[in-house]
């Protein structure tokens, strides 16, 4: 399954990326041990697939991972874990870009969650939190994100759970051309981000879920 991930953002078919991440999420949903799972062993538990798929399948993770601890219902995480494994569909692979065009780069970034939006209000019966997840997620509580400045709740409680789990990943994450960072450092980069760019009620869970499970290390 998780090697079928690896091409489902080159292809034009909505409807097969969709049915495809519907598929994992149930899986997800049901084999993750969500109690028990320490959080940084998500980093490097997915190893195959482009950036992005791997991006996506771990943010659908983390998402799961905040929702639980969060108390949300089994059927909300398992919306969360397909809004994770989506968020980023409106995003094309590096590998289909103009790597040298920095600024097709940046409208890449700045445009994806609308295009994304679009694409996914083509398919009938996507669910309202997976919607919002892929055009909230760049969304910050103070006005600053995009595409449309919203604030505090005006935010979807499901963007603001993936923006976090989002932004994790980009710190932590293998994949970033920067030096990855380690998960307790992330968790403290965040923290300071967590008055202008983050739900602080949600980002206080996350920090004391990421503190649990670092705490023997």
């Amino acid at each position: 399954m998780f090697s079928k991930w690896q091409p489902v953002f080159g292809k034009s078919d909505i409807k097969v990326t969709i049915n495809l991440a519907k598929q994992l999420s149930n899986m997800l949903t049901s084999s993750i041990d969500i109690v028990s799972m320490r959080v940084p062993d998500v980093i490097t538990s997915i190893g195959t697939g482009s950036d992005l798929a791997r991006h996506s399948l771990r943010t659908g993770v983390y998402c799961t991972l905040l929702g639980n601890a969060l108390g949300l219902a089994r059927a909300t995480l398992t919306e969360l874990c397909l809004g994770g494994l989506l968020h980023d569909i409106g995003k094309e692979p590096m590998s289909l870009q103009v790597k040298s065009a920095i600024d097709g780069e940046e409208r890449n970034t700045r445009s994806h969650p609308l295009i994304g939006f679009r694409r996914l209000c083509t398919h009938a019966n996507v669910p309202l939190t997976i919607l919002m997840m892929c055009y909230q997620h760049h969304e910050n509580v103070d006005g600053s994100g995009f595409p449309v400045r919203l604030v505090e709740d005006e935010i979807h409680i499901a963007a603001r759970i993936c923006a976090i789990a989002n932004r994790f990943d980009h710190l932590t994450s293998s994949d970033n051309p920067r030096q990855a960072y380690s998960a307790g450092s992330a968790g403290r980069i965040m923290e300071q981000d967590r008055s202008n760019r983050f739900d602080s009620e949600v980002m206080r869970v996350w920090l004391k879920l990421l503190k649990n499970h670092l705490k023997n290390d």
